[in-house]
């Protein structure tokens, strides 16, 4: 399968492909925040100009592949495309965007101060709020339990996190 690739500029040979385009486009700002490629820059390709809304910190971005589907946080957002048909599901965040994990059958999405877990579909299973303050991280995922390092007195207080794979509730 192919993978997505993210940047901040593009090769000559992806500006050819016509992008898809997430976000709100700003009036008078024709570059987005980033791009997605996936696949070669060719009429296969996809080209994704991921715009982020004006008003939200964008701590970082980051995307991945699961399947036939592309995950995309940037923002306050995540968007789930479905690669074969181009459709879009955006789901907007409470915090800013911070990681992707991804599991065998999902994806978690950490943010600032909460924790997602997505199905292969783009839909929302579950997502367990306030476990941190500024920074929550996916440390990793064992017997259905997902262990995180969670920001509680920025900067540089960090603490463990336990939370359920199956119902987003703390343990």
């Amino acid at each position: 399968m192919d993978e997505a690739s993210i940047s901040h500029t593009l090769e000559v040979p992806w500006l050819q492909v016509e992008p898809l385009v997430l976000g709100p486009v700003p009036t008078g700002q024709d570059t987005p925040h980033c791009y997605v490629c996936v696949g070669d820059p060719n009429p296969s390709g996809l080209r994704i100009d991921v715009y982020a809304h004006r008003d939200h910190y964008c701590f970082r971005e980051d995307a991945v592949l699961i399947g036939g589907m592309l995950f995309i946080g940037v923002g306050h957002r995540l968007f789930a495309i479905q690669i074969s048909t181009h459709s879009v599901l955006a789901h907007d965040l409470d915090c800013y965007f911070g990681y992707l994990h991804r599991l065998s059958d999902s994806v978690l999405v950490a943010t600032g101060c909460s924790l997602y877990r997505f199905a292969l579909d783009g839909s929302l299973g579950w997502v367990a709020t306030n476990l941190a303050v500024d920074g929550l991280l996916v440390r990793h995922v064992r017997d259905d339990i997902v262990v995180l390092d969670a920001e509680q007195d920025p900067p540089g207080q960090w603490e463990h996190v336990c939370v359920s794979l199956h119902t987003g509730l703390v343990i």
